[in-house]
């Protein structure tokens, strides 16, 4: 890929099955999210770094400063906020 192409490419294979990912660490790494309480780190390159669990909740968003929130009970209602956790 080279930038201003507008020809679609299959997505990079260390997204695998992941429903959504965003810039952490300054933009140094990727959070993988699933439908979970874990995200998986990847480098700007794409090589895994491990993998975060947020205990006590179901699932799990991630703001571009790093918070990540929680939630978990009935319809995700209840919230939990880990502040810069990922910066």
């Amino acid at each position: 890929m080279t930038p201003g192409d507008s020809t679609l490419h299959p997505a990079s294979a260390w997204l695998g099955g992941s429903s959504d990912f965003v810039p952490v660490r300054a933009g140094k790494a990727y959070a993988l999210l699933k439908a979970s309480n874990t995200v998986d780190l990847v480098s700007a390159q794409g090589d895994a770094c491990g993998k975060v669990t947020f205990p006590g909740v179901t699932s799990v968003a991630i703001g571009l400063d790093g918070s990540v929130v929680g939630s978990t009970g009935q319809q995700g209602c209840t919230k939990f906020v880990w502040r810069d956790v990922l910066r």
